[in-house]
């Protein structure tokens, strides 16, 4: 808004429009720092991690990662934020403001990360995808734990059974069969389940729902896996899985597994020089050495490589030490960026 003489209000209006994805900006200045978003020039680097930046201020912002400053807080619980943008965000775990609508089915969230997620709900991309047996997911965190069918970690261990499992899920609905507990129950006929997917599955008893569609036929099912089974008597296979080795074929892809597993016994020439576990490729290896994290010994947060935990040590000692005001810097470059105040002040 601007104010002229004559008591008249002005609307500044935003003239310049980006030609990529039409937003609008006041000044051309702001048009051309946008644009550099679209070119992908990330011409910033930092010298901690390596991570690169498009503009100066993302850069500064990110540094404090490292430094561990947290300049910004929220005046409702205190919490510090690193940037201003994601105190925002978290303003609206007090607001409950959901800002971001999906323009399909109109559900609201409050991260756009989250409704750009939701969006492959609708247009079923999947766009990462396991590089052992093709697989594909819409979420990278789905991914990871898919991997560890080909890795065979199971990190969830049972307090009381010591059994192992891949997912969290998998492990807190084990949990039930020691207690016993059933805290899934139909209102309809009061019978109780411990795993909601059981549950589900039954619910569907009294409403005859079938969720699941044959794409061939229009024949409906009320599990996916029953379509799937379905979906082989259109292939006119009954046995579709078939064995790279000894080319027999099996009707499920499980029997398959197992019959690898047993029969061939593939050797495992690929070793993590951390643990010595083997695998049969090294595409598995790198998926397993992901596994492994380090650990700071100062405050736990943990890290994939040795290399970024040194990095990240230097947060803790700062060896770099400003000699007229005994500042310490966790990098060198930080120590030269602040020696520059005292040379403003000389």
């Amino acid at each position: 808004m601007c104010e002229s003489e004559n008591n008249i209000t002005c609307k500044r209006v935003r003239n310049f429009s980006c030609d990529v994805c039409d937003k609008k900006f006041f000044t051309r200045a702001h048009l051309s720092s946008h644009n550099v978003i679209h070119t992908q020039e990330k011409q910033y680097i930092c010298e901690v991690c390596n991570a690169s930046f498009p503009r100066s201020e993302g850069l500064k912002e990110h540094y404090r990662v490292h430094t561990l400053e947290k300049p910004h807080s929220c005046e409702v619980c205190n919490k510090g934020f690193s940037d201003h943008s994601n105190l925002m965000r978290h303003y609206r775990t007090h607001t409950k403001e959901k800002p971001f609508e999906c323009d399909i089915c109109d559900m609201t969230f409050a991260r756009r990360t989250s409704l750009n997620m939701h969006y492959r709900t609708h247009t079923k991309e999947k766009p990462f995808v396991c590089d052992v047996c093709g697989k594909a997911y819409g979420r990278k965190a789905w991914l990871n734990e898919h991997y560890r069918c080909h890795t065979e970690e199971k990190p969830f261990v049972c307090n009381i059974c010591n059994r192992a499992f891949r997912r969290k899920s998998f492990l807190i609905a084990h949990e039930r069969t020691h207690t016993k507990e059933k805290p899934f129950v139909c209102h309809v006929c009061d019978k109780a389940f411990a795993q909601q997917t059981n549950f589900k599955t039954h619910y569907r008893m009294h409403t005859n729902e079938k969720p699941y569609q044959c794409e061939i036929c229009n024949k409906s099912f009320t599990r996916k896996f029953t379509l799937t089974r379905h979906y082989v008597a259109h292939s006119g296979n009954k046995t579709p899985y078939s064995c790279d080795v000894c080319m027999k074929s099996f009707t499920q892809k499980s029997i398959l597994d197992r019959h690898v597993k047993k029969v061939h016994n593939l050797k495992k020439t690929y070793t993590c020089y951390l643990c010595s576990k083997s695998f049969i490729k090294q595409s598995l290896l790198q998926a397993h050495r992901l596994t492994h994290t380090f650990a700071c010994k100062e405050c736990s947060k943990e890290f994939t490589q040795k290399c970024a935990l040194n990095k990240h040590y230097l947060c803790h000692t700062r060896p770099y030490v400003c000699e007229v005001c005994d500042k310490a810097f966790s990098r060198k470059y930080y120590l030269k960026s602040h020696r520059q105040v005292h040379e403003k002040e000389k």
